[in-house]
C-alpha cells in the first residue's frame, strides 16, 4: 500500500544562528521529488516560521535540530546534442589555432 503525495516544510537553526526554512514534496513512496530551500535566512524563528507559512499555508511544518542540509541537486544530464556542439567547438576552436 503506497501513501498520498505530501509536501512538509523543514525549519532549522544553521549553525551561525540564523533560522531556515526548505519546502520538500515526496511521491507516494516516500521519495523526495522536488526541494526548495529558503533564499533567505531569517534572524528569529517565528520571522522564519512566519515566511515557511506564508510561503506554503497548510502545509505542515517541522522543525528539525542542528544544520539541515540543502536541498539535492539534480545532476544534469548530457544530452546527444549538447555532446555534439561541444565537440564542434572543441574541432572549430582547434582548427582556428593552427591557421594562426
Amino acid at each position: 500500500m503506497s501513501l498520498a503525495a505530501q509536501e512538509v516544510v523543514l525549519l532549522w537553526r544553521q549553525d551561525d544562528g540564523m533560522w531556515r526554512w526548505s519546502w520538500s514534496q515526496r511521491d507516494e513512496d516516500g521519495n523526495e521529488t522536488t526541494s526548495l530551500i529558503s533564499n533567505e535566512a531569517f534572524e528569529s524563528r517565528s520571522e522564519a516560521l512566519s515566511s515557511a507559512r506564508e510561503a506554503y499555508p497548510g502545509v505542515e511544518v517541522l522543525e528539525v535540530d542542528g544544520d539541515a542540509p540543502p536541498p539535492p541537486v539534480k545532476p544534469r544530464r548530457v544530452t546527444t546534442i549538447g555532446l555534439l556542439a561541444a565537440v564542434a567547438g572543441f574541432v572549430v576552436l582547434r582548427r582556428r589555432r593552427r591557421t594562426a
